[in-house]
């Protein structure tokens, strides 16, 4: 305890010597790491950052002191969660073998045969060409130094956790696509198995088996395994949380109940619409367990198990607080609620892209199924499952009113945790409906062994045929920045300055920065100077910037400009010379 009073005190010491870094010095440090060489940071902002530093400071030198003062009772507490997290990791390993030793070798095999199929799917699209979300990540948070992402939140594309992660993946395989990804495709992976446990613990192996292959072969779930955001990371998170869940409802182990605080809080640190999974599934529990009359594990375990989860994503985020604000969080354009006819109209719109999302690549035939087995495992819930409650109404009682109070409309993508649970639940349902036929082909585990390998091959298989992983414009693409950068690289000529807008300018900056190629030298951002000529890089497509729009840009004005030469036109995108008039 006195080492840990020690860290914390020397963490105080460390949070008030920073606070007194001159703005100069520290203006300068960050100017290094911005792409145009000048960090947005007033002076303003340098003064309130100096003010959460102290206040920061001030807080841990407090904790510091109540661990000093209070280190018998932290020492009892942490010898008693020592020893139930003995209790619960040989429960866990006595479970894993028992399910492994007893379980059928073709259960077994399916179940590996429906997870390669997720890894080579996931291959597919591991090495297509960067969307912006992702260079943006890159860019100005995997290819800085490890404290940039712990403490910058100009915009929620700072997915921390795995910002932490893809910095981690690209220092030591290098900065090429597949790596940036890296994070989010074992999350996608992990997910297959993860959703099978959950399956198997809400609704039992066979139910749990089909949701396995349904996951595995999804086309939006392929998406977001091979695209750098922390979507799956999330989804992870979920599966997890409710596979422990069904444990918890009759559990009073400390561990497990820690284990369940510190799935939340790294989801929360990955991304703050954690909040969503999060809540269903605590509301999930909390339910369960007053109707199951345990009013005990209520109160003595799932509140102190959510506080933890709220502190610990307090500290995280902590650094964040200190150096943006908390408005960056809580207040950004993302967030803030719109007009209730604002919010009325957008709505209904999302879900449906939601769902459209949810059935791409997936057979008109397969979605009716999905949706009938969805209603009827919710409608004969208590001859199904082996909870008293659905979690995936729980989910509905938790989140509906949140996205009300809210009045957001948060991105499609936002929703990927809860497909898993949609065809865990659907899948049960689809098994309980072929219960008669099942009989007919050797009962209900060979018919899952069965509609378990040939989903996941035909879905999958689909999903690649079609290429609608490729071709989604979610989080934007420019598919010729590659090309585009053969060409810069040749053309450039000193004095030069290039103009392109968002998405093709992060995706751009990425294709450069692979190159060794200084974007801050390229990329037109300042006033220009007095000599040279403008290299104008429009993506082209009903939804992306013009060329008359990049010429009429701000940073443009008072620039007099003479036509504009074609340079070169790709498939979607073009480059035009742009000279100085007169």
């Amino acid at each position: 305890m006195i080492g840990i009073a020690l860290l914390l005190a020397l963490l105080a010491l460390a949070l008030a010597a920073m606070s007194f870094a001159s703005f100069t010095s520290v203006k300068s440090h960050l100017d290094s790491f911005a792409s145009d060489g000048d960090a947005d940071v007033t002076r303003t902002e340098f003064d309130a950052i100096v003010v959460r530093l102290r206040a920061a400071a001030a807080v841990a030198g407090l904790v510091a002191l109540l661990v000093c003062t209070r280190r018998k009772s932290l020492r009892r507490l942490l010898a008693e969660l020592g020893a139930s997290c003995a209790t619960a990791i040989s429960s866990l390993l006595r479970g894993l073998g028992t399910a492994v030793a007893t379980e059928s070798r073709l259960h077994l095999g399916a179940l590996l045969a429906v997870t390669v199929i997720a890894v080579l799917v996931r291959l597919e699209f591991l090495f297509q060409p960067m969307r912006y979300d992702e260079s943006v990540t890159f860019v100005h948070y995997a290819s800085r130094p490890w404290y940039i992402a712990l403490t910058t939140y100009t915009a929620p594309n700072n997915h921390v956790f795995h910002s932490e992660l893809a910095q981690l993946t690209t220092a030591v395989f290098g900065g090429a696509p597949w790596a940036v990804r890296l994070p989010a495709f074992m999350a996608g992976i992990l997910l297959v198995p993860a959703t099978y446990v959950a399956g198997r613990a809400l609704y039992g192996k066979h139910a749990a088996l089909i949701a396995a292959a349904l996951v595995a072969a999804s086309s939006v779930v392929i998406e977001y395994s091979t695209n750098a955001r922390g979507y799956t990371l999330i989804a992870l998170c979920f599966a997890l949380l409710l596979a422990l869940g069904t444990r918890l409802l009759t559990s009073s182990n400390q561990a497990e109940w820690l284990a369940f605080a510190l799935l939340g809080a790294i989801g929360f640190f990955t991304v703050p619409v954690m909040l969503y999974a999060f809540g269903a599934v605590a509301t999930w529990v909390a339910i369960s367990l007053l109707l199951a009359g345990e009013r005990r594990l209520l109160v003595r375990r799932l509140l102190p198990a959510v506080a933890v989860t709220v502190v610990l994503s307090g500290l995280a985020y902590a650094p964040i607080v200190a150096a943006s604000g908390l408005a960056s969080l809580v207040d950004n354009e993302f967030v803030r609620s719109l007009a209730w006819t604002e919010f009325a109209d957008e709505l209904p719109d999302s879900l449906r892209s939601t769902w459209d999302g949810w059935n791409r690549d997936v057979p008109l035939p397969i979605a009716v199924a999905l949706v009938a087995g969805f209603a009827t495992a919710l409608l004969f819930h208590r001859r199904l499952a082996r909870i008293a409650v659905p979690p995936a109404l729980a989910a509905l009682v938790f989140i509906a009113p949140v996205v009300v109070v809210q009045r957001v409309v948060p991105f499609e993508r936002v929703w990927l945790f809860l497909l898993p649970l949609y065809l865990i639940t659907a899948a049960a349902g689809i098994l309980f409906l072929l219960r008669p036929l099942a009989t007919r082909v050797g009962g209900e585990a060979v018919a899952a062994l069965i509609l378990a390998v040939v989903l996941a091959g035909s879905l999958a298989g689909n999903a690649v045929a079609t290429q609608s992983v490729a071709e989604s414009e979610d989080t934007s693409t420019f598919r010729d920045a590659e090309r585009v950068g053969d060409l810069l690289a040749r053309e450039l000529r000193p004095g030069d300055k290039v103009l392109v807008a968002p998405p093709a300018d992060a995706i751009l900056e990425y294709d450069l920065r692979r190159r060794g190629l200084d974007p801050a030298a390229l990329l037109y951002w300042q006033e220009p100077g007095a000599t040279g000529r403008f290299l104008v890089v429009v993506k082209e497509g009903p939804d992306d910037y013009p060329l008359a729009y990049l010429r009429a840009d701000r940073r443009l004005e008072g620039v007099r400009l003479s036509s504009a030469r074609p340079l070169r036109r790709f498939d979607e995108a073009s480059v035009y010379e742009v000279l100085r008039a007169g």
